[in-house]
C-alpha cells in the first residue's frame, strides 16, 4: 500500500523529526486508519551518492481523515516531505 508523507509531527514549541504524519492511499476515515496500527513503513531516501531505506512503525491515528502517525527508527531529512512510502 502506498502512502504520502505529509509533514513532521509538531507541537507548540517542538518539531519531532522522528515522527511523521502519513496519509495512506484509499484510507478515508479514522476507523480504517486504526486497522493499520502496528504495520511497518519503508521509506527510500536518496542521500548524496546512495539510497537508504528507513524503517518506521505506525503507532497511532491523527484526526478523522485517515492520517496516521509513524515513528521512524532515526530522524529523516526534510527533503522527503511530499514523497511516497510503502506500507507493508
Amino acid at each position: 500500500m502506498k502512502a504520502r508523507i505529509l509533514q513532521y509531527r509538531i507541537g507548540p514549541k517542538k518539531q519531532y523529526s522522528k515522527q511523521l504524519l502519513v496519509k495512506p492511499e484509499g484510507v478515508e476515515s479514522d476507523a480504517e486508519a486504526s486497522k493499520l496500527i502496528g504495520r511497518k513503513l519503508i521509506l527510500q531516501v536518496k542521500l548524496s551518492r546512495e539510497t537508504k531505506k528507513l524503517h518506521g512503525k505506525i503507532v497511532a491515528t491523527h484526526g478523522r481523515n485517515g492520517v496516521v502517525i509513524v515513528r521512524m527508527n532515526r530522524g529523516v531529512p526534510g527533503t522527503i516531505l511530499g514523497s511516497t512510502a510503502e506500507i507493508l
